[in-house]
């Protein structure tokens, strides 16, 4: 599980985790807000900030640059916060028989940091000690944003580093409440490339006139941990709008906007396209390259205790087996989480997923999710989730496969996560 708002925030602003969060990681309006202006709160960054800041360079440098360095400023303290998950599985998979029950504790410990170098830079990352019995697992993401570039507004920022591509910010992964990511984010009917993987780049993102939001990325196109061996560089874009609420900035107060009604209702909706090619993969003795594309519509609507969030993915790969014949894939969910009371959340989603060649179908199957997730402190958090598999028959060449649902029902996991 990823995160993108973490302790050492709520400690430099002296505020509680519920402040940004819902049900961490996921992050209410205000956390959205302060996510995208580069992990500042967007009205009065200096008013709240409660944590003495270490000065570098007084405020009068600034009238004599360029003969001065501009003045920044550091935390006091290293900005370094920890979570934690314990989680308990049973798997109902055939294969799995004989081994199914499983203690997965501790399942991970991930180191996360992050701060800022006054308003204008800031930095985020997060680096696994251990994952699923493996020590020193390794850097998950590493980023610097630099933030207000034309000026005192969020018109234009610069990430550069291992990040999630921008195209995912409707719905990022480190946004769900869902053990499992949606599968407009795992998608991978080649083995090659996920939505919800980082990767190494640099990205322009910003917001224009409160409503809309851009990303228009350049990334190496790899996986966490496999280099693309090529000089040619994936590319991507993403446009969206918000439909009433403050804006995504929480700065729009036109026609009579008041924040405290207007910032628990929103409607977002957001396109976005992916080009990228993977390149030199071996098979035998051989070599060969594929290209891909994505491009996908998602939407968010809240109100109130209400979340609806869905999203649709469509991809071609021009060779993805190196049998010279593209495969078109298809993911698509919806989702919806009602906050019963401020600690307990029930979320249920519905997915499809489809894969096939021209007249060959590979793959297609609906999936469900139902969630129930208790806040037992702000920061404490257990999830009881379960993924159950509804495959459907497919079509081949002069028969139809049909399908099989002896075991619809794939596993039940309960998980404690804590993050101090």
């Amino acid at each position: 599980m990823s995160v993108q708002a973490i302790p050492s925030f709520a400690r430099k602003y002296q505020t509680s985790c519920s402040t940004c969060h819902e049900s961490f990681p996921k992050r209410n309006a205000f956390g959205e807000a302060f996510r995208r202006s580069g992990y500042f709160v967007p009205l009065d960054d200096k008013k709240n900030t409660k944590e003495k800041q270490l000065s570098l360079g007084a405020e009068e440098w600034k009238t004599l640059w360029p003969e001065a360095v501009w003045p920044g400023e550091i935390p006091m303290s290293f900005p370094l916060a920890v979570y934690s998950q314990m989680r308990i599985n049973k798997s109902y998979l055939p294969e799995k028989k004989g081994k199914s029950f499983d203690f997965n504790m501790p399942r991970d410990l991930v180191l996360l940091f992050g701060g800022s170098f006054n308003r204008d830079v800031a930095i985020f990352g997060e680096w696994a000690a251990f994952n699923e019995g493996v020590n020193a697992v390794g850097l998950f993401r590493l980023f610097l944003q630099f933030n207000h570039i034309t000026g005192n507004n969020d018109a234009l920022r610069v990430r550069m580093g291992r990040f999630e591509p921008g195209i995912t910010d409707g719905y990022p992964g480190t946004q769900r409440i869902t053990l499992s990511f949606p599968n407009t984010l795992s998608m991978d009917p080649t083995g090659f490339w996920k939505a919800q993987s980082s990767q190494s780049g640099i990205e322009l993102n910003g917001i224009l006139k409160h409503r809309w939001y851009y990303a228009v990325g350049v990334v190496n196109g790899e996986s966490k941990t496999t280099n693309d061996a090529s000089d040619q560089k994936d590319v991507y874009g993403r446009l969206s709008y918000q439909f009433d609420g403050m804006g995504y900035d929480l700065k729009d107060t036109s026609e009579g906007n008041a924040q405290s009604e207007e910032i628990d209702r929103f409607f977002n909706v957001g396109v976005y396209s992916y080009y990228g090619s993977k390149n030199n993969i071996v098979q035998g003795t051989k070599t060969y390259n594929n290209r891909f594309y994505r491009y996908g519509i998602d939407g968010y609507f809240h109100y109130e205790h209400l979340d609806i969030i869905s999203g649709l993915i469509f991809g071609k790969d021009a060779n993805p087996a190196n049998l010279f014949k593209p495969l078109t894939s298809s993911a698509f969910f919806v989702e919806s989480a009602l906050k019963v009371y401020p600690w307990l959340t029930y979320v249920l989603r519905i997915e499809n997923n489809a894969v096939w060649y021209k007249n060959e179908e590979k793959e297609k199957y609906w999936g469900i999710v139902p969630n129930i997730t208790v806040l037992y402190r702000p920061n404490v958090r257990f999830t009881l989730e379960s993924y159950i598999r509804i495959n459907r028959s497919l079509k081949i060449p002069d028969k139809i496969i049909a399908a099989n649902n002896l075991n619809p029902v794939q596993n039940v996991t309960l998980n404690s996560l804590i993050a101090f």
